[in-house]
């Protein structure tokens, strides 16, 4: 269950696509503003080629629209929070018919939401920035616990 920080991956696999891209834990690690130059270069070179929005179960909204401004991609503000769809129905009205991929380092949020808008889902390395406390550190052993759940479960259905 490897997988590679936002800035490891091939920018040749996303092409003409909707990118759907979670803040906390992908871009910056949680509740920081602190993005790297390898995922801020990474981020432009994504929406080079396609059209991408930033989204965050946050109430940073200040913060993640001056991160979006920087990096020239979209943010919009939203009550709503993943995995409901209703947090990116403002996106998914405008995808013309190209490829939804969401990025995002949580799968029981961002994988979630993934699913329900049958949406690729790329699951990246989490960022942290090693002042997360207890809960959110008990949170993200769950998460991990319950995605390689799941990929057992689906590579064993696959064998079928």
């Amino acid at each position: 269950m490897t997988s590679k920080l936002l800035s490891e991956l091939n920018a040749e696999h996303f092409k003409n696509a909707v990118i759907i891209l979670d803040i906390d834990g992908a871009i910056v690690p949680d509740k920081t503003s602190d993005i790297s130059a390898a995922a801020e270069r990474f981020v432009k070179l994504l929406a080079e080629t396609n059209e991408v929005h930033l989204v965050s179960n946050g109430k940073r909204h200040e913060r993640n629209a001056k991160l979006a401004h920087r990096l020239g991609v979209s943010y919009f503000e939203t009550p709503h929070k993943k995995p409901t769809k209703r947090a990116v129905l403002h996106i998914l009205e405008n995808q013309s018919g190209r490829p939804v991929i969401v990025i995002g380092d949580k799968f029981l949020t961002d994988g979630f939401l993934a699913m329900r808008i049958k949406a690729e889902f790329v699951k990246v390395k989490r960022l942290t920035s090693g002042k997360e406390g207890a809960f959110t550190f008990f949170v993200n052993f769950i998460d991990d616990a319950i995605y390689a759940i799941y990929q057992k479960l689906e590579k064993g259905f696959s064998k079928f």
